[in-house]
């Protein structure tokens, strides 16, 4: 408690602390806190203190967090660099479509010419982000509340989960990261003394 720099975390574990004096078991009390301590982290303890060998377990969920974070790191690590790209990108056609595109809007109006379909809406687009950029910025943040919230119903998480898998590169990338973990995490749960099919059963989740 005196090491985190979370006043949050720092209660979480005084409170766990303060439940293990009173005579309850670690694994229960750290189910009470199922944001901070995942399914998988209580199971293996809850395993340790019942086959009595909670230090090998605590020894194992070090390593396995330690694994996890790295393989964390490594994944942003490798998605920067595209990141930077296409905030570059995004940015630049916003500069085209508020400065560039008014400037040939107005050769286009002297030359009294029929426009393409895709000029006119380019010009379009153009023109409501000059007058409605606040409408543009609402849509938008809108939009990312709508994703966010419906993110909650299985039937649009099964969708969007569905839709990144078959995505070019991010799909392999997350099929790639989620296969280590299972792997990884399976390993820890055995290691701990978890049967195999109880093992499953926690990783399918």
């Amino acid at each position: 408690a005196d090491q985190t720099g979370s006043p949050a975390f720092k209660d979480v574990i005084l409170n766990i602390a303060s439940n293990i004096a009173k005579g309850k078991n670690f694994g229960d009390s750290l189910r009470q806190y199922p944001d901070v301590f995942s399914n998988i982290f209580v199971s293996m303890v809850v395993v340790g203190e019942t086959t009595g060998n909670l230090d090998e377990v605590l020894e194992i969920l070090t390593e396995q967090m330690a694994k996890d974070h790295e393989t964390r790191s490594k994944v942003i690590g490798a998605m920067i660099y595209p990141a930077v790209i296409l905030t570059a990108m995004l940015g630049i056609g916003i500069f085209m479509m508020v400065y560039v595109v008014p400037m040939l809007t107005g050769i286009f109006t002297e030359m009294d010419v029929e426009l393409p379909f895709m000029t006119k809406v380019i010009i379009g687009i153009s023109e409501f982000l000059q007058k409605s950029w606040y409408f543009a910025i609402g849509g938008l943040v809108l939009i990312m509340y709508l994703l966010k919230t419906s993110m909650s119903v299985p039937a649009v998480r099964k969708t969007f989960d569905f839709i990144v898998l078959k995505t070019p590169i991010a799909g392999n990338m997350v099929i790639k990261v989620n296969s280590a973990r299972i792997s990884r995490n399976l390993s820890s749960l055995l290691k701990s003394g978890m049967s195999l099919t109880r093992s499953l059963e926690i990783l399918s989740n």
